[in-house]
């Protein structure tokens, strides 16, 4: 088996390159705050300034919103670091199919082992939101009081947690394909598997917290949904 490549760069770049990457990562963090403005203010309505003398007006009105409904909370901060917390408990406990991944040139053609353990991780975290939620430890209906706090909780933890990633990467010389350029490889991600024991970060995040989290804000919202008029709308 070869050495692994502890680090190589590449010329070629996507996105547009450093400029390119950085527009993307900047609107990425507006549009979810957009998005989530346009939901819990306006009915789901589009946004924008009226004339050209309301963009100013327009973006303090969009703040104001950010302060009323998206300030971190203790509360919002317990609720998704937690549920983080259990879901890399139940990635690492629960039975699963073992398998292999691709070979890897850069790492000598290693080939990682992944846990596949989602059904029962999905179907634990199904038993335990129900039970929570029946015997009123914590209702579910309070996942869509919290969603503006717990939004930015999400990007303080997902940013904090790219940003870590990339230093310990460095430090460890385990940074791959680079392109010299710090925002275009942060961008890019400077490591192929990033992993917490036997956790793969990328498959972790991308399809584990996502999916889930996907569905446990959306019950929540029909539960409000049928607190507040008595039935659960298709619209």
């Amino acid at each position: 088996m070869a050495p692994a490549k502890k680090s190589e760069t590449h010329e070629e770049t996507e996105f547009g390159g450093a400029i390119g990457a950085a527009i993307i990562m900047v609107f990425s963090h507006v549009l979810v705050y957009y998005l989530w403005i346009s939901s819990a203010y306006y009915n789901g309505a589009a946004m924008y300034p009226t004339s050209t003398s309301d963009i100013v007006p327009f973006l303090q009105r969009m703040w104001n919103h950010i302060v009323d409904g998206a300030l971190p909370t203790l509360r919002s901060a317990s609720i998704y670091i937690g549920f983080l917390l259990f879901e890399l408990l139940l990635a690492y406990t629960m039975p699963g199919v073992w398998s292999k991944g691709f070979p890897v040139p850069s790492e000598g053609n290693k080939q990682h082992s992944y846990l596949c353990n989602g059904a029962w991780s999905w179907y634990v975290t199904l038993i335990l939101a129900f039970t929570l939620h029946y015997t009123g430890l914590f209702r579910l209906d309070e996942l869509a009081d919290q969603r503006g706090s717990m939004l930015t909780i999400a990007v303080i933890v997902a940013d904090g947690t790219a940003v870590l990633t990339y230093i310990l990467t460095l430090a460890r010389g385990m940074a791959t394909r680079l392109s010299g350029n710090h925002v275009y490889d942060f961008f890019m991600g400077a490591i192929l598997n990033p992993r917490i024991g036997r956790v793969d970060l990328k498959f972790f995040t991308e399809i584990r917290v996502s999916g889930m989290l996907l569905f446990m804000l959306s019950l929540p919202a029909a539960v409000k949904h049928y607190e507040l008029c008595g039935y659960v709308s298709w619209a």
